[in-house]
């Protein structure tokens, strides 16, 4: 079964480090140096639990092999830059806060992947600023550095 987690539950160097949501064809997990743990706490319980309701549909679309639907909630921000996805934790006609994540999508959007959260933004409105992907971009950027050490 679906389930939202908290990323303190998961013990450091684990295989699941950083997962905060798992289900068949889904994984979220944060990047190691993100701010996701701190984000998921301020989104609180009424956040989390939107998440967590999102997460469970797009997983449903891929199980559906429904890509049109999964582009509701994970989508693929430049064309140019397959680097920096975004996963909406609220519709787009949903009353504000609109919760979103950026990050990197690993793997196929016809039969699932694993998206990895660089940053989590609560915004008053749709618009995703380039600020936000440049942070986004810059997280993602410091994780590979480390990584490759």
């Amino acid at each position: 079964m679906a389930k939202l987690i908290y990323l303190g539950d998961v013990g450091h160097n684990s295989p699941e480090e950083g997962v905060f949501f798992r289900d068949t064809r889904l994984v979220l997990r944060a990047v190691p140096n993100s701010n996701m743990a701190e984000w998921l706490e301020y989104v609180g319980e009424k956040g989390r639990r939107r998440l967590l309701a999102r997460a469970i549909n797009a997983n449903a679309y891929f199980e559906a092999g429904a890509p049109g639907k999964l582009a509701q909630v994970l989508e693929l921000l430049d064309r140019g830059d397959p680097d920096v996805w975004e996963f909406r934790g609220t519709h787009k006609g949903a009353r504000a806060p609109h919760l979103r994540m950026l990050g990197l999508f690993v793997g196929s959007v016809i039969t699932g992947g694993v998206f990895w959260a660089a940053i989590g933004l609560k915004k008053q409105n749709n618009q995703l600023r380039r600020t936000d992907i440049d942070s986004a971009r810059k997280v993602m950027s410091e994780w590979r550095s480390q990584r490759r050490r």
